[in-house]
């Protein structure tokens, strides 16, 4: 009896990766010159497009989960605001078609990223673009972003979403490093499939806020924000 046990559970190993789905490559990190056959493609409309929020470099970590509290929140830094502005000027030179509204995280880092980029007229915020510690149920949230993130633009226009990096997750099936989506970068994404990231105002040193946790003991967030 143990011996049938014992030679079933490779079995159920290998039937569990079967069915499990397939892990989606890191999408192309581009900048410069590699990004301007993107910026192109762009130019059609028929994206959706993630901005990652913009650097926080030295600024304090979180300190709670309540999005609404912004003293407890890690905030743009001065660096950060101008590399907001600078995605945005960028956009508008290479003429972007953007649908309205811009929907973004209410989470400050975030709506501030939002709201510099493209102005808070164009900015409205949808909780549906929370990161996983910032509400209370995960798996709501997860679907609400997996909708957004696949949902076709009107023709001839791009969608702009701002928000975190926790958001990649749900179309790349994986946990989508710093290094792969930095802050103040855009995930380019067609029919929710990733196609490339974009670096347009990337930062000497930046990319990654390096923040711990400075909530309360065994809080851990379960994602890089």
């Amino acid at each position: 009896m143990r011996r049938r046990i014992i030679l079933a559970l490779p079995l159920q190993a290998l039937l569990a990766l079967a069915a499990a789905p397939a892990r989606a490559a890191a999408p192309p990190l581009l900048r410069g010159e590699e990004a301007e056959p993107r910026m192109r493609a762009l130019q059609r409309g028929g994206f959706t497009l993630l901005l990652r929020h913009g650097d926080t470099r030295g600024m304090g970590c979180d300190r709670t989960t309540d999005w609404r509290d912004e003293a407890g929140q890690r905030h743009l830094s001065p660096a950060g605001e101008a590399q907001a502005r600078a995605i945005g000027e960028v956009l508008r030179a290479w003429r972007i078609p953007i649908a309205a509204p811009v929907l973004a995280s209410p989470v400050p880092r975030v709506r501030d990223t939002a709201v510099a980029a493209f102005g808070a007229g164009a900015v409205v915020l949808d909780q549906r673009l929370l990161s996983d510690e910032f509400t209370a149920d995960v798996a709501a949230t997860a679907a609400a972003q997996r909708a957004l993130l696949a949902e076709d633009p009107p023709p001839g226009l791009n969608r702009m979403l701002v928000g975190h990096i926790a958001s990649a997750l749900q179309v790349g099936g994986r946990r989508i490093t710093q290094a792969e989506f930095p802050e103040g970068a855009i995930l380019v994404l067609r029919g929710g499939a990733m196609q490339a990231v974009l670096d347009l105002a990337p930062l000497p040193g930046g990319g990654a806020h390096g923040c711990g946790w400075n909530g309360p003991p065994g809080t851990e967030p379960p994602s890089p924000r």
